[in-house]
């Protein structure tokens, strides 16, 4: 792979963020698209799709929020609705393990060394999908509907639903059965359907209410709904990937 990431460092100390970046630069395999101190403007960055970040070296304590392990959490709430692969860049190892259990891909102990950085660039390149593979998901989903075949665009699905050993799409045009299993579609269509139980795949865009005390959602396209349940162990999961780019609520 030919290609360079393009990669965020969020890090509040000066010195320790250019240095870091300087060790990037030198491996030629890495574009800097932003260097931040804090959590707030990593956000944004990673909220402007055009500037196409892929990897993201967080520091865990950052001045200016709350508690010791605010990268973590942060890591964890938009981890969730973008495939991006992070690095913590930072001076405490005792965390090691609770990042590696959020799908961390490496970390980087202060102070930073050359040989340590490029192999972690090592891995990040090695980790991620190639440029031509990133966007090959299959233009049309080939479903049925009795005795015909049914031609469905993914954008059109609100859900797909695992019923009686069988799999369902729900979109537009009605309640269509596909002769593949629900983790072989999260899989071909990842970081787009958000897996809320284990029976079901949503898009998030189309949820249109939330009510916690039922766990349920309500998902809808057009004149089409259906509710979904939503199990309790993935109930953060799904806050999370809903409250990702979207304003007018405090998180409790």
């Amino acid at each position: 792979m030919t290609s360079h990431l393009r990669a965020l460092v969020v890090e509040d100390e000066w010195p320790a963020r250019n240095y870091l970046v300087e060790l990037l630069q030198r491996t030629s395999h890495v574009d800097i698209v932003a260097a931040v101190p804090t959590l707030g403007e990593a956000t944004q960055a990673l909220e402007n799709t055009a500037l196409g970040i892929d990897s993201v070296f967080v520091d865990i304590m950052l001045a200016g929020t709350s508690g010791d392990t605010s990268g973590l959490t942060w890591i964890k709430e938009v981890s969730a609705a973008r495939s991006v692969l992070f690095v913590l860049a930072t001076a405490l190892p005792e965390h090691a393990l609770h990042a590696f259990e959020l799908g961390v891909v490496d970390y980087l102990l202060k102070p930073f060394t050359a040989p340590r950085v490029a192999q972690c660039v090592e891995r990040l390149m090695a980790k991620r999908r190639p440029p031509s593979e990133a966007a090959t998901f299959p233009r049309r989903i080939v479903a049925r509907d009795r005795s015909t075949l049914v031609f469905v665009p993914p954008e059109e699905v609100l859900a797909f639903e695992a019923s009686a050993r069988l799999c369902y799409a729900h979109c537009a045009g009605g309640r269509f059965s596909i002769d593949l299993s629900l983790s072989a579609l999260e899989s071909t269509f990842e970081g787009t359907f958000l897996r809320v139980h284990r029976n079901w795949l949503i898009q998030p865009a189309f949820v249109r209410r939330y009510d916690k005390e039922l766990s349920e959602l309500s998902v809808q396209l057009g004149d089409l709904a259906c509710v979904v349940p939503v199990s309790r162990e993935r109930a953060q999961a799904v806050k999370d990937a809903l409250f990702a780019n979207a304003i007018g609520l405090r998180r409790g």
